[in-house]
């Protein structure tokens, strides 16, 4: 018999008898042995505010603790170190209980992470500080860490998780989405590997985690489901039993079920334990597994674009964090300031929270994102807060006191590898010099500040070294145009810089052509130096998808191509004109929202530049970015966490990082973007996900006008079209990484110091090897650096600067490696992600 029901509809038809427990459960060859794992899913914020989580937190774990007093033998397994900090705050004696329960192996501690996140879409740093407080914590207080991986509610699995497992310190891992009727992924018990070659053991659930039961027979049914991993050289599997998602756990009639069927003279082997025992034992059979590389997809494809706010919040916070780490590890050296370490772990637990896989997969109710929204600007605004220190303490420590060289402009690189770029400083300046004395072309440009003051900004190109500074100088400066009544018409100072061509409907430098129809429709990218077209028809085309039928997640449902309708251009102007920057902007309509799309391209640059200004009130509705491709290919390529992975070009929902690409490794064009997780591509044509509005929430309950819709209004975005060629992906990751966190700025005035004017604290010497963090080392004793590799390729390289010792290793394809740099010494050495040494 089969159905085509949901868990909830069966269970229905169960109860009144229409079908049986052979039906939910087939028969099948049966497992003789079962681990019984008590468990309660505890999602901290769903359907109710993190308060309400919170919570639930302590009656979860009083409940737990009381069937511990009451069944001898029950052990309970748990995962999230947010919800074991919650009562350490709220009940210090439940605390004290609850470690003593972690001693005596009755209360296992699962996961390692802050939260059970989103398990797509956090960066690889975002990932590996999940690691680095999740398994800190758990050591601090009960004395273990995590050795099993453990996110048996997230919608899918990137293909990088292993090694990041492996390298957090744990060896296996359990989920259970996506099921059998969302992909054709049938495995239950298997090796999974990740590109670089690391691999844990995986065991996919079923029946779920909140498989609950009052009867022998329910339990049987339930068993039969586990058991359907059966093998004839390892019969035992799991079967997680107990009240879930809003906490619960295993009821006392659950566990006097199990002691009933125990007793029976047929019942397989019921033991009380937990996932590390099953494992264990898996292990010491050597049993010969099945194995899985890749992704593990699809579930709630929805959830990788629903709710703006939530991915915006969670990408900055991510990078002013990251920023904030390597600019205070920089001001401890050069000014022997503090390095706030307890601000950093705050602020990023407030990012880590946000992670939870309902919160960053958009889904919760609307109260709950409010709150959430909250908790991410306390994280940003301390991270923005360590930065500004840290800059204002080094820039003041620099010699600017030569006064004839002008006012000193220091400008901050956050980025690993060395920055040529187009900056925007806060002043209207005549002239502008490098360090060297060198006058430099500017360009003056549009400012926030100009409807008040009459005051424009003043762009030019600059190079800043990585991890480090450089200055330069501005003359001519007015800063209160609007009390002298001085004002000048903007203008170039070009010297011998390549100008850009322009006119209405086109754009031009030494290395792209962009045109435009007379309507504003983008028709063409034309690469010079390749002597290439790119796009093979009317590309940035604001194509309307109707998703009246998706849920919130999108459950069941992985294509969102129901087309029923494009913006329209109305209008196109050439709105910015310059010889370092020229910007056309197009205006369309559709319905009652309107898009305005700024095109930009800088005299040195070979990208097309667009910000998005959005004002949209569709119902049941997403926009698609449509960027129709020369490229007629069936291989497309996304960032994912520390790398990036190829996957058909079918039209499937994907999740992303920053990037999105067509074409091959060695030559094609990229998307990248600013705070957008989501795309799909299809006969060449890449349709980048910018927004959706479905209901807060909806999982397929009634649809009453009371329920509001999310991401309604105005919002803005960034993203840009990056034509690449040989240098392949480790160019486009660096060019995201640009994007994503553009030189900082600090004007300041003319005094004496000790710092010189340009300083690079570490860069390393292969293109293919990514620095992603640097900073303390939670010890207090020392640095930890982090790079990984893009490339596919084994190679040799060294890292070096003003900071620190020079390193000097091998990293395998796609590897990631953790160094432990000790202060005072050169003995530098491989640590974990958790910072532990690597045999721990």
């Amino acid at each position: 018999m089969k159905f085509k029901l949901n868990v909830k509809q069966l269970t229905g038809l169960y109860k009144r008898g229409v079908i049986s427990v052979d039906d939910l459960y087939p028969r099948g060859k049966q497992t003789k042995k079962y681990y019984m794992i008590g468990n309660a899913h505890l999602d901290p914020v769903w359907v109710w505010d993190w308060q309400e989580g919170s919570a639930e937190s302590k009656a979860t774990l009083r409940s737990a603790l009381d069937r511990m007093k009451e069944y001898p033998d029950f052990v309970f397994t748990c995962s999230s170190s947010i919800c074991f900090d919650w009562i350490k705050q709220f009940d210090p004696d439940m605390f004290e209980e609850i470690k003593e329960r972690v001693k005596e192996g009755r209360l296992v501690i699962v996961g390692g992470w802050v939260v059970q996140p989103d398990c797509n879409l956090p960066s690889g740093e975002g990932f590996a500080r999940q690691s680095l407080y999740g398994q800190r914590w758990f050591k601090e207080n009960f004395g273990v860490t995590a050795k099993t991986g453990y996110n048996i509610d997230s919608f899918g699995h990137n293909a990088m998780l292993p090694q990041i497992l492996k390298k957090s310190g744990m060896n296996s891992y359990v989920f259970m989405r996506p099921s059998e009727r969302e992909s054709q992924f049938r495995h239950r018990l298997f090796r999974w590997y990740s590109p670089d070659g690391s691999f844990v053991t995986a065991f996919k659930l079923a029946p779920p985690y909140n498989s609950d039961f009052s009867s022998v027979g329910g339990l049987k049914g339930r068993l039969r489901s586990a058991g359907n991993n059966a093998r004839d050289d390892f019969e035992c599997s799991m079967a997680f039993y107990g009240v879930g998602n809003h906490g619960g756990g295993p009821t006392k009639k659950n566990i006097e079920t199990i002691e009933e069927l125990k007793k029976e003279s047929d019942a397989p082997q019921l033991i009380f334990g937990s996932p590390d025992q099953f494992f264990d034992e898996l292990e010491i059979a050597n049993v010969n597994l099945p194995v899985w590389e890749g992704d593990i997809h699809h579930h709630a494809p929805g959830c990788y674009s629903a709710n703006s706010q939530v991915k915006r919040d969670i990408r900055r916070g991510e990078n002013a964090l990251l920023n904030a780490e390597s600019f205070a590890s920089i001001s401890l050296a050069l000014t022997q300031d503090k390095y706030p370490y307890k601000k950093l772990e705050e602020a990023w637990e407030c990012i880590l929270f946000n992670h939870f896989h309902d919160s960053f997969g958009g889904c919760c109710i609307e109260s709950a994102h409010d709150g959430m929204h909250e908790i991410a600007l306390e994280g940003i605004s301390v991270a923005k807060k360590i930065i500004n220190r840290a800059l204002q303490r080094l820039s003041w420590q620099i010699d600017t006191s030569d006064a004839d060289k002008g006012i000193p402009v220091v400008l901050f690189n956050p980025s690993g590898h060395d920055i040529e770029s187009l900056v925007t400083i806060p002043r209207r300046a005549k002239e502008v010099y490098d360090g060297d004395g060198n006058l430099l072309a500017r360009q003056h440009v549009y400012s926030p500040a100009n409807i008040c003051n009459w005051r424009n900004d003043t762009c030019f190109w600059a190079k800043v070294p990585a991890y480090g500074y450089s200055t330069y100088f501005i003359k001519g400066v007015n800063l209160s145009p609007i009390l002298s009544f001085v004002y000048e018409p903007t203008k170039t100072v070009a010297l011998d810089e390549e100008k850009i061509k322009s006119s209405r409907c086109s754009l031009e430098n030494e290395k792209i052509r962009v045109k435009f129809d007379k309507r504003g429709n983008l028709i063409s990218i034309f690469d010079k130096e390749d002597n290439k077209e790119l796009l093979g028809g009317i590309s940035a085309v604001p194509v309307v998808i109707d998703e009246r039928e998706h849920d919130t997640w999108s459950h069941g449902q992985n294509y969102f191509d129901k087309e029923v309708g494009a913006f329209k251009a109305t209008s196109i102007n050439l709105i910015e004109e310059g010889a370092l920057r020229t910007t056309v902007s197009v205006e369309y309509e559709y319905n009652k929202s309107t898009l305005k799309q700024n095109f930009t391209v800088n005299n040195r640059d070979k990208c097309l530049y667009v910000l998005a200004e959005l004002n949209w009130n569709e119902k049941h509705k997403m926009l698609k970015l449509a960027y129709k491709t020369v490229f007629n290919t069936q291989k497309s390529y996304y960032e994912i966490p520390f790398g990036w992975i190829e996957r058909p070009c079918g039209g499937e929902e994907e999740p992303m990082q920053r990037w999105v690409a067509v074409g091959e490794k060695e030559g094609g064009i990229a998307i990248i973007n600013d705070d957008k997780y989501s795309a799909s591509v299809k006969d060449g044509t890449v349709y980048f996900t910018a927004i959706r509005s479905p209901i807060y929430a909806d999982h397929g309950g009634d649809r009453t006008p009371l329920a509001h819709f999310t991401d309604q209004g105005i919002t803005r975005f960034n993203y840009a079209i990056l034509p690449y060629g040989k240098e392949g992906f480790a160019y486009v990751n660096k060019r995201a990484t640009e994007f994503n966190n553009p030189v900082l700025t600090v004007v300041e005035n003319n005094h004496n110091g000790r710092l010189p004017q340009a300083y690079s604290a570490l860069r390393c010497d292969k293109e293919n090897v990514i620095i992603s963090a640097l900073k303390r080392a939670e010890e207090k004793e020392g640095y930890i650096v982090r790079v990984y590799e893009i490339a596919g390729k084994e190679t040799s390289f060294s890292l070096s600067g003003e900071l620190l010792p020079t390193i000097s290793s091998v990293i395998s394809p796609y590897e990631f490696k953790t160094f432990y740099i000790p202060d005072g010494t050169s003995e530098i050495r491989e640590v974990m992600i958790t910072e532990f040494a690597l045999e721990e």
